[in-house]
């Protein structure tokens, strides 16, 4: 059994559950025949202990990825580390206590009409613990190959207690995994049917790979397609998973100008970077890979890396989209949505996705926290997504036009900002010429002063005759003799007083 206070808290909010499933389903809303879960992870960084298992997303940092109401939001944090089960009996037995609520929680949302649910998988893991648990213990890494005695530097418990993490992580992975393929298996032989997706993020991408191959090797293969976005996952567990997902039902995305995806050249192994990205869509053409960047295309204009995971944040601005073929890139297409380019990239990108919540009638098109998110696309007669709110194709005329107005403000203040940076540089430019001529004179008076001394001759000391003695009356003989030393020396034939 797992810890005291975490089966306390499973047993709580299961009997909230049990209670909210009962009542909604004395008023059930035509459920869906077909309902899709939305397994989702983001990677690491946004764990925080007052995060509660099934509660909505109204406290996540960007809300949810998918952009489901509220009673289709299903958060699945992480425990803290020192309640994570200790062996294999208590790993069971938290997969058990998640499939209970979960049970539940798609009950009472698919009953309220919801035909999209998503469970948002939090890892808890700091980005510290994710590089020292996944680069450094990387064969191919660019630390170990770039620097191979880093490993000597870092404390040894510290590295071994990251690498723990990163496998918590993934057995977490499973127990969530496991109770949604029972989940799935609980909608056989009724009206409705469950199909599971995935889309995850950065270390999500190494994550939920590992846990989906975990978990066909216990014959529990449920998943439908596996969205990758800047993920951390290398060739090895991504190719691993497409064998068993298939890789026509993979899709990868990954951002222009991403900091920590490393080119093959430089030791990356990461499917974040566009050389290992080929790779894959070399060995398996039926993947599908696609490169992103905001649509002002000045990505160089951020801090490297501030645009990572864009696509699983929907209140990131607008994108512009385009695929690799195995031969070339497809013309960027924008998207004024960025979930709507990770939904559906084959959609149109002027069109924003319908609220899955039919009584939700508003949405703010640049994105927004919790149930504001941007829902998924429900599809129209032409094939692409239906418009916001029923709204005329006109309509997203003047939707463009802010949005292009958005761009060009942002252009300003980028080309101001670049003005004052060359301003800064070029006062920077002087300061450093005249502190290298200072410099120069310096050295060079310094190199002066120092032949002059070597090679100055000391000046002769005059003789004085030995019978010359000296003066004891200077101001009657100021001029008398030979002045050495301040003393005067004079012949004896001048007499001076005794």
């Amino acid at each position: 059994m797992g810890p005291p206070r975490l089966a306390t808290y499973f047993f709580v909010v299961v009997i909230v559950l049990m209670y909210s499933s009962t009542t909604l389903a004395q008023h059930p809303q035509n459920p869906s025949p077909t309902v899709t879960l939305h397994w989702t992870d983001r990677g690491v960084g946004q764990w925080d202990p007052n995060l509660r298992m099934f509660d909505n997303f109204s406290v996540v940092p960007h809300g949810g990825v998918i952009g489901v109401p509220p009673q289709a939001q299903i958060l699945m944090p992480m425990p803290p580390l020192d309640q994570l089960p200790k062996n294999e009996q208590e790993w069971q037995a938290l997969s058990d206590k998640i499939y209970l609520g979960l049970r539940i929680k798609v009950q009472s949302a698919v009953a309220s009409g919801n035909s999209n649910l998503e469970v948002l998988q939090i890892e808890n893991v700091t980005l510290a613990q994710h590089l020292e648990g996944t680069v450094l213990k990387s064969e191919s890494s660019i630390l170990e190959s770039i620097l191979p005695d880093l490993k000597s530097i870092l404390p040894s418990a510290e590295v071994q207690q990251a690498v723990e993490v990163q496998q918590n992580n993934v057995k977490f992975a499973g127990a969530v995994g496991q109770a949604i393929y029972k989940v799935q298996k609980d909608f056989e032989g009724t009206d409705s049917t469950l199909t599971v997706d995935v889309k995850a993020g950065s270390n999500g991408g190494r994550t939920l790979p590992d846990a989906i191959v975990d978990l066909a090797q216990q014959d529990m293969t449920f998943v439908s397609g596996v969205d990758l976005v800047d993920s951390r996952g290398g060739i090895a567990h991504t190719e691993a998973m497409m064998e068993v997902v298939g890789p026509a039902n993979v899709r990868i995305f990954n951002t222009l100008g991403d900091a920590p995806a490393f080119p093959e050249i430089a030791g990356g192994s990461t499917i974040a970077n566009r050389d290992v990205a080929h790779q894959i869509k070399q060995d398996f053409p039926d993947v599908r890979e696609f490169d992103t960047q905001p649509a002002n295309g000045d990505i160089l204009s951020s801090i490297p890396g501030a645009n990572h995971n864009m696509l699983m944040e929907p209140d990131s601005p607008p994108i512009l989209l385009k695929e690799f073929t195995g031969f070339g890139y497809t013309e960027p297409k924008f998207f004024l949505n960025p979930t709507q380019a990770l939904l559906n990239p084959d959609g149109s990108g002027l069109k924003a996705p319908d609220s899955i919540d039919a009584s939700a009638r508003s949405m703010n098109v640049f994105g927004g926290n919790g149930a504001d998110q941007v829902a998924s696309p429900q599809p129209s007669q032409d094939g692409n997504s239906v418009l916001v709110n029923g709204a005329a194709e006109t309509d997203f005329t003047k939707l463009l036009d802010q949005a292009q107005s958005r761009n060009q403000s942002i252009d300003s203040e980028i080309s101001a900002l670049r003005g004052q940076l060359r301003d800064q540089n070029s006062e920077m430019t002087n300061l450093d010429n005249e502190f290298i001529r200072a410099q120069a004179d310096r050295t060079q008076s310094e190199a002066f002063d120092k032949a002059t001394a070597q090679f100055a001759l000391p000046l002769p000391q005059p003789t004085i005759p030995s019978s010359w003695v000296p003066c004891t009356c200077p101001a009657d003989h100021p001029n008398a003799g030979l002045l050495v030393n301040g003393v005067r020396w004079h012949t004896p034939l001048l007499n001076c007083p005794r």
